[in-house]
């Protein structure tokens, strides 16, 4: 039920500007970045399936045109598990593309591929001791969004990730992301 609320809460503070931003028309040009905060779920096999966390994003980079604009990224997601002290993170640093199908519009379609880690950490019960497992691999990343025009080069930028994360045996794992960014062109 939680769930549902966030999800249609999201949806309202996303949709609701639509009207007023579809009258400006978006340039894309130079330099860009955008960071951006909010949550998601990983499968992961710490917490048994998919588990609610904290998700953030900062993107930079260049465009090459008004519909196509390319750069760097690093995303990731971060659980913790009060019953067993364990803190879950698993994150990219990878090459992005953003296209926008409309010369006007602020829709975007975002692939993404590079290094992918995941960190555990547990801390021992009675002991200042923590332990901490890494692994490291490969990741892709598909995602939509939208960059809603407040200002001539202010966005606000609310998106969903779609992450997949090979890592080696038995480590592989996704992760859905949602979140709001602020953008500059």
């Amino acid at each position: 039920m939680r769930t549902r609320a966030v999800v249609i809460s999201w949806l309202l503070a996303v949709l609701a500007p639509l009207p007023a931003a579809a009258q400006r028309v978006a340039v894309h040009e130079g330099f860009w970045i955008s960071f951006g905060l909010g949550g998601g779920w990983a499968d992961d096999d710490v917490f048994d399936g998919m588990e609610p966390g904290f998700g953030m994003h900062l993107r930079m980079g260049g465009s090459p045109s008004q519909r196509l604009l390319v750069g760097g990224e690093v995303i990731g997601w971060l659980a913790t598990d009060d019953g067993t002290s364990t803190d879950v993170f698993r994150g990219q640093v990878q090459v992005i593309g953003l296209y926008y199908p409309s010369d006007s519009g602020g829709l975007f379609l975002k692939g993404g591929v590079g290094f992918a880690s995941r960190e555990v950490d547990t801390s021992l019960s009675g002991s200042d001791l923590t332990l901490t497992r890494d692994s490291e691999g490969f990741g892709v990343d598909g995602g939509i969004g939208w960059d809603l025009q407040l200002s001539r080069n202010f966005f606000l930028t609310p998106s969903v990730d779609l992450i997949y994360q090979v890592l080696g045996e038995d480590q592989s794992g996704a992760a859905v992301l949602f979140t709001l960014g602020a953008t500059w062109h």
